[in-house]
């Protein structure tokens, strides 16, 4: 028998975006552009590394017998357990000679291998891997990034296309799988680097709809590289990406492995995924392109698994001529509920598939009109022929649309039909019902076939459906009624439905079943040089913590206690929440908001030389910025805003779209690039400070993304620099990080750092740049000082009310607290509001690193004290405990750091599946914020120069970016107090603030980052 090897090189490839250029398909260094993904088997998801020679004969001999290679499964893929532990003399990839004693030749007449552990790996070593591979007659590369993440001299693009272009220098057709885990955005440019395919996410598991804590749902939230993505997060995470899935690029979004037929050790017994749930899964994987590689152990599949992976209908969707992905249909889907994809799957938009997968805890009706679906709008008055696949069964014509009642949890339709029958909540979820939909002329002869019934007239069918799992179900007159069943259990089925008569064609290349059949195979080898880390998530802002999932086991893996108990806060009024969802998007996002910022930005763009001075605050009822120097606290947070604006504008610019913004009214990318760049220059050497413990604030807001966003090397080691710095303030003994080192008020004087070591709570937003870097840099000491300073704050900075002390004078000798008093709150024993939201926004940080769970108790603790402190209004005083006879000035920027903090809170607990009111008392605290702070003014207009148009004689005026502030001040926002203790040297209060605008912005990009589009929906007019 003969095999095809899979090859997937582990390589130490630091990951960067946008550094190559778009060129033209003559130009791209492909090997093999495919018009289909490829499918086939691959070792890791049941054997890990534990792979031989026998093992993979056994399952290419499998693959025959049970007619997977007949039904295209092409490619045999070795995963990790192939490789030596070294290269031979003459520096080439060697086999294990104990595993695979025939060696690799031998196994395949053409081959790829993939391997991730601490075997060679091909960094340097390309173009010489590359030729033997070649020579050892693969077909099939997947070269992974396992220790990629190490390196810090190239980019993740430069380091693929260097494999790219060697193998392409060998002269065989080799298939380049890429695996980054979607770090980096591959769907931008991929293709561009001659990949095949790209993973798009971490790694999946055999779970159907229970992630691992904390898996981001998001394409442009990751976990990179991180295991315990479930298939309906999989399936969530390719909304954003399945635009990208076409053909023409000739580069698949890669879902990973198929998890049909794999189970998992739950006290001794295999769990699998119900049938239904395969289904699903199979069924999604093929509609949105992603390859098919099994997972399972072919030898022992079970057959309700395996009669899955031989659909030849489903196949058909992943290998159809036109090559496009399905698409999500926002307008017909209702987050957490219900969701509607649809798409074409033939060249002449004649065949069509609707999945429709109720994705709710009870039985719900799922409407899809035809003119909502892409390729549909127009539906000839003759009506679509439809037919449900895995039932194998027609339903005949249907008009206008498909109603399907009464759908269990999990189930998929196309168009008005109501297809899934919901599982009610608590049993297995999804069963996917696919539709695809073929245009027939009026008036066609009689076709309706029993199952189903369509009155004269009638513009819908409505479908019930109450099936056994494991029988086939197909639908007849007896489930079709007018409401939904009262009784939906795990015993129902959904049914995926193809709307067209004719027979769907297997476009796979399928082989015949001899002894000679060709399997493909695949593997991977890595390099192991290790240097810095680059950013292991696409976060920039001050923190994406729940998105950071460490890569070191006792970092990521601690014990978790049991949650604090949730409070509803007293205020969160339905007014103000309903309000916010209508206005949110429209104050978070309008033009006028980059226009405040870009007409800071541009005033210093006619200087000779970039900024030296930064803007902190206006003065209450002046417009104009007062200026810091640049080693001042507040100096990283203009920047930061300049940051957040250029990641809305490559991260999340089709969400914007939809809220109707124009490209004229927000700078080019290359003028926010450039302003980025401008305003950074000289802050770099402020990382080397080692008297302040502000660097937290003065760096990570502009040097993460400047890494992130734009590949800017010096930024990252800028950060790393400044992590360094300020874990050198460290003292065992107190167990906290400094904070002044002197301080002084009109009450009383710390000269002598010696003898006083103050820590504030302040200074838990600045761990996260310790993380961050310990987590690059693999340091178990900066990581544990971190660590500890959280413990040692939440020990004496918290209250048992869970308000706030301000400040702690530790003695350093002892470690014991000398006094408590505040620099910045009405009294000793009030709460700084200020300060109880950076204890917020801390403690959830540091749990988003730390993954303890008794950090998340104390930021929750600490949002319900904020909450149930709050005025009627939702607008903080900047004290809680300051006297209500009192006007109090308030304080925004304690309102919208509580607010990140509290999305932050959100994101944890729903990824814990957890009751959550975080989000809706987020919003509640933005939208009074907006509601009664943001200042008017900021616009653009167009420039004062014009052009004379020599050869026509007009005068063309030419638009530019010039703002015009209308009069009002140069902040978003007004309200914020800096300080208004009675014994500070100087007292600012209801005014503008840096910081306050720094952290409005970062609130408006961490909701679109969790695609809480919903909240938007209102506001596209």
């Amino acid at each position: 028998m003969r095999f095809l090897t899979f090859l997937a090189i582990l390589t130490v490839v630091p990951s960067a975006l946008g550094i190559f250029q778009s060129k033209s398909q003559s130009q791209r260094p492909t090997h093999l552009h495919v018009l289909s993904s490829n499918t086939g088997w691959n070792s890791w998801n049941t054997f890990k590394q534990h792979i031989n020679q026998t093992l993979i004969e056994n399952t290419a001999t499998a693959m025959v017998e049970k007619g997977l290679a007949k039904a295209g499964y092409s490619y045999v893929v070795m995963d990790e357990g192939w490789q030596a532990l070294e290269r031979d003399a003459e520096g080439r990839q060697q086999h294990n000679a104990t595993r695979f004693p025939s060696g690799i030749s031998a196994l395949a007449d053409d081959s790829g291998i993939f391997g991730c552990g601490f075997t060679p790996g091909s960094w340097g070593y390309e173009e010489l891997d590359a030729q033997t591979y070649a020579a050892w007659g693969i077909d099939y590369l997947k070269y992974d990034n396992c220790g990629g993440f190490h390196a810090g001299t190239h980019t993740q693009q430069e380091r693929f296309h260097t494999m790219s272009s060697a193998l392409l220098a060998t002269g065989r057709d080799i298939l380049y799988s890429l695996c980054q885990w979607g770090h980096q955005f591959p769907w931008y440019w991929a293709d561009q680097v001659g990949a095949t395919s790209y993973r798009m996410s971490g790694d999946i598991y055999a779970r159907f709809a229970e992630d691992k804590a904390n898996i981001c749902k998001t394409a442009y939230c990751l976990n990179t590289g991180y295991a315990g993505v479930s298939v309906l997060t999989m399936i969530r995470k390719m909304r954003e990406v399945s635009p990208f899935q076409a053909k023409e690029k000739g580069s698949w979004a890669d879902m990973d492995m198929l998890e049909v037929g794999v189970g998992y050790n739950l006290s001794g017994k295999m769990v699998y995924m119900s049938e239904v749930e395969e289904q699903t899964h199979f069924s999604f994987w093929a509609a949105l392109k992603s390859p098919l590689i099994i997972g399972a152990d072919i030898t022992k599949i079970r057959e309700s698994s395996l009669r899955v992976l031989l659909n030849e209908d489903i196949i058909a969707v992943s290998q159809d001529e036109r090559g496009e992905a399905v698409r999500y249909l926002p307008g017909l889907s209702r987050e957490d509920e219900v969701q509607v994809w649809g798409g074409s799957i033939e060249a002449g938009a004649y065949r069509h598939v609707v999945l429709a997968l109720n994705s709710g805890k009870n039985a719900t009706s799922i409407k899809v009109p035809w003119k909502d679906v892409d390729g549909l709008k127009e539906c000839p008055g003759g009506g679509l022929k439809v037919r449900e696949v895995w039932a194998d069964e027609d339903l005949g014509i249907v008009k206008e649309k498909i109603i399907l009642k009464g759908v269990a949890h999990q189930w998929q339709a196309s168009v008005e039909v109501l297809v899934h029958p919901s599982i009610p909540s608590g049993l297995a979820p999804s069963t996917p019902l696919y539709r695809s939909a073929e245009q027939v002329p009026d008036n066609p002869p009689a076709m309706r076939p029993e199952s189903s019934t369509v009155e004269a007239g009638d513009s819908s069918v409505n479908l019930q459906t109450h099936v056994s799992i494991g029988k086939s179900a197909p639908l007849k007159k007896k489930h079709i009624t007018e409401s939904p069943h009262p009784s939906w259990s795990s015993n129902m089925r959904p049914e995926a439905i193809i709307a067209e008569e004719v027979s769907v064609t297997n476009s796979l290349n399928k082989r015949s079943v001899d002894d000679d059949t060709d399997f493909k195979i695949g593997g991977n080898a890595c390099v192991s040089r290790a240097l810095l880390l680059p950013p292991s998530s696409p976060s920039s802002m001050l923190t994406q913590s729940f998105h950071q999932q460490q890569k070191r086991s006792k970092h990521g893996q601690d014990k978790m206690e049991t949650v604090a108990g949730l409070t509803t806060p007293p205020f969160s009024s339905a007014e103000i929440i309903k309000q916010g969802e209508r206005s949110l998007a429209a104050s978070l996002f309008s033009p006028k908001v980059v226009a405040k910022i870009w007409g800071v930005a541009q005033q210093s763009f006619s200087s000779s030389s970039p900024p030296t001075l930064f803007p902190e605050y206006t003065k209450p009822g002046g417009t104009k910025y007062v200026y810091r120097e640049l080693d001042f606290w507040t100096s990283g947070f203009f920047p930061g805003c300049l940051y957040l604006l250029l990641e809305r504008k490559r991260r999340h610019s089709h969400l914007l779209k939809r809220l109707g913004w124009s490209v004229k009214e927000e700078p080019n990318l290359l003028h926010l690039e450039f302003a980025c760049k401008w305003w950074t220059e000289t802050l770099h050497p402020n990382a080397e400070l080692k008297t302040t413990h502000d660097l937290g604030f003065m760096i990570f807001p502009w040097a993460r993304p400047a890494w992130e966003l734009l590949s800017d090397r010096r930024s990252f080691e800028t950060a790393i620099t400044a992590a360094r710095s300020l874990y050198s303030r460290y003292d065992a003994t107190v167990g906290s990080i400094r904070s002044w080192d002197v301080c002084v008020t009109k009450r009383y004087k710390f000269l002598d750092p010696s003898k006083d070591f103050l820590v504030i709570i302040d200074n838990m937003m600045n761990l996260d740049v310790i993380f961050w870097a310990a987590s690059q840099l693999g340091d178990d000491d900066m990581w544990n000082a971190a660590v500890k300073h959280a413990e040692t704050t939440r020990e004496h900075h918290i209250r048992p009310d869970s308000s706030t002390f301000h400040v702690v004078n530790f003695d350093q000798a002892t470690g014991v607290p000398k006094e408590k008093i505040t620099n910045q709150g009405y009294s000793d024993t009030s709460s700084w509001s200020r300060g109880q939201a950076w204890a917020i926004a801390g403690f959830a940080q540091t749990y988003g690193w730390k993954r303890d769970r008794s950090f998340l108790d104390t930021a929750i603790s600490c949002a319900d004290y904020f909450l149930e402190q709050l005025p009627s209004n939702w607008i903080p005083p900047w004290d809680f405990a300051a006297p209500k006879d009192m006007a109090q000035p308030p304080d925004v920027s304690a309102a919208m750091i509580a607010a990140y903090g509290m999305l932050l809170i959100h994101e944890a607990l729903t990824a814990l599946g957890r009751p959550s009111t975080y989000l809706r008392s987020a919003i509640g605290l933005i939208s009074a914020t907006c509601n009664n702070h943001i200042n008017s003014g900021g616009s653009y207009v167009k420039s004062r120069r014009s052009i004379d148009t020599v050869e026509h004689g007009t005068v063309v005026e030419e638009v530019g970016w010039e703002v015009d502030m209308g009069g009002e001040p140069e902040t978003i926002l007004n309200g914020a107090t800096i300080n208004n203790y009675e014994f500070a040297p100087r007292r600012w209060a209801n005014h503008g603030l840096v910081y306050a605008d720094y952290f409005f912005l970062l609130v408006g990009n961490k909701l679109l980052e969790m695609g809480v589009e919903e909240l938007f929906d209102d506001n596209r007019s």
